[in-house]
């Protein structure tokens, strides 16, 4: 009797400590969605060149099944010669299937990828750590380090790989320790879909599974049937890439199917990697960690992990060099190697990148983000004291992060910096749109627009332009007419949207009889009868 009654109080203390993580947890997912959606149509201002083709393309393959060259479900998207990675497309041609486009819409899905995310970090700390109340460090770190909030807040297609990376480490760790077949084969459907995220995860991934191979032959921890299930899934997702990379060399020729084309890039990016970019490169080891000059990527005031991460990710990559020595002594198949190799893998590649920037390293803040995470375990697993002084420090770091992102800083310095030619503003599809709403579409609308904004695709994508309409190429899509006509239609039969330095347009038009709207939006005056 005296024995149950000892035990009673310690399971009651268990369930407690179990709710308050459950709470505490609940609390970072909350505080996950506020950092991501608050003023997300808005910041950043404008909509990046890429997320522009993504999007307009997604909404391509959502309603006719082909991109907007009127290529059928490729799996690499030319975008504007360059090539595009198609997860980001065809999660968004799901959206766009049956809604009109918004930029809030569109950029929910790299938060939806960062909730998966999120989820997977949780529980992989709770499959790695002794204490399961380590396991909330590594999602809280997700929610206020920059390169993550900054990442998952706009629809660029590279950046699903960050996120998709922390997804592999929890699936193989899972697949690892439980050694079921199950795990195995969705391991490799997860490591199929990342290679779809960006056109880096070609080279990363193969290295990274070559060693990931090897170490589970080594320890014994995979048979055939557990390579069969991870394999199988992994080769036929990685099939269509294969055969489009092939196209693009050159060593065979353009493939159309009735379901999947596969066609040449408008330029072969393979030149982009090279031995030679080594030595110039090796300084990114460490300016990683701080950020560089590009104005959309990166907080140099504050890093790109919060300058008070370094400390603690140096811990733990020393933390999880020496449990990975012990392990392989005792062949034991960690998650200290598996970061280790990806970390190691990513860094290889990335040092032979032509103009290496943030952009190309996103994937390699996962490793750094679990790195950090065993850090402050060691100096939480000291004094619970610590943890609470670590909590407020990050609280002042990401508030000062905070006020810069969201206060207008951050977009004043993407406004101001050589970068800006990249970022469109959505004010002209908006405006556009709002005419053919008022008008029904039986009034075509002239748009006399600045050059740099003077932007068919905009148009396309706003208006729901179909894709045979829009590959015609001409400056009339649809019911829009884009050109400054050499004579204005004073009848009242035309609408326009105008540009305000042409101002002496808008004037002689509203002179003689039609009205001027001006006030909606700031760089386009509606003018109609």
């Amino acid at each position: 009797m005296r024995k149950g009654r000892n035990e009673q109080p310690g399971l009651r203390s268990c369930l407690v400590k179990e709710k308050t993580q459950r709470i505490l947890f609940a609390c970072i997912v909350i505080a996950f969605f506020v950092t991501r959606i608050f003023r997300l149509g808005r910041t950043p201002a404008g909509i990046n060149i890429d997320e522009l083709g993504s999007a307009y393309d997604a909404m391509c393959i959502g309603r006719h099944g082909v991109d907007r060259y009127l290529t059928k479900m490729p799996p690499y998207f030319k975008n504007y010669g360059g090539g595009q990675s198609a997860l980001i497309i065809y999660l968004g041609a799901i959206l766009l299937r049956f809604s009109s486009f918004s930029l809030f819409c569109f950029r929910l899905i790299p938060v939806i990828l960062g909730a998966a995310a999120l989820l997977c970090a949780y529980l992989l700390g709770r499959e790695v750590f002794e204490r399961k109340e380590f396991a909330l460090i590594a999602p809280a770190l997700m929610v206020v380090m920059p390169e993550f909030l900054m990442t998952e807040r706009w629809g660029l297609d590279c950046n699903l790989f960050l996120s998709m990376s922390v997804i592999v480490f929890f699936f193989l760790m899972k697949a690892m320790r439980s050694e079921g077949l199950k795990w195995y084969l969705l391991s490799g459907l997860v490591c199929g879909i990342t290679l779809y995220t960006y056109v880096m995860s070609y080279l990363v991934m193969p290295v990274f599974l070559l060693g990931m191979l090897i170490l589970l032959i080594y320890t014994g921890k995979i048979r055939w049937k557990q390579a069969v299930s991870f394999c199988l899934p992994l080769m036929v997702l990685a099939f269509p890439l294969v055969l489009e990379q092939l196209v693009n060399a050159g060593l065979i020729g353009e493939i159309h199917t009735p379901f999947m084309d596969f066609i040449p890039m408008g330029y072969y990016r393979g030149g982009e990697f090279s031995l030679g970019n080594v030595v110039r490169n090796i300084p990114w080891i460490w300016r990683i960690l701080i950020g560089d000059n590009q104005s959309y990527a990166s907080c140099l005031y504050t890093g790109t992990i919060l300058y008070i991460s370094i400390p603690f990710f140096l811990m733990g990559l020393v933390i999880c060099l020496k449990k990975t020595m012990g392990d392989l002594k005792e062949k034991k198949a960690g998650l200290p190697f598996m970061l280790l190799l990806f970390y190691l893998s990513s860094l290889l590649i990335l040092l032979t990148v032509k103009n290496m920037n943030v952009s190309h390293a996103n994937q390699i803040f996962a490793p750094i983000l679990i790195f950090t995470a065993y850090g402050i375990a060691y100096a939480w697993d000291k004094t619970n004291r610590a943890a609470v002084g670590i909590a407020v420090l990050y609280g002042l770091f990401f508030l000062g992060f905070a006020a810069w992102y969201y206060g207008g800083s951050y977009n004043r310095q993407i406004r101001e910096s050589e970068e800006n030619y990249l970022f469109v503003k959505t004010d002209l599809g908006q405006a556009v749109r709002q005419m053919d709403e008022m008008f029904a579409g039986d009034k075509p609308v002239v748009i006399m627009a600045n050059e740099a904004e003077d932007s068919r695709l905009l148009l396309a994508l706003y208006n729901d332009i179909s894709p045979y309409e829009y590959a015609k190429n001409s400056v009339r899509t649809g019911n829009y007419i884009i050109e400054i006509p050499e004579e204005l239609d004073i009848s009242g039969e035309s609408a326009y949207v105008i540009a305000r330095n042409l101002h002496h347009v808008t004037d002689y038009l509203g002179s003689i009889g039609f009205t001027v709207d001006d006030m909606s939006y700031p760089d386009y005056s509606l003018v109609y009868k």
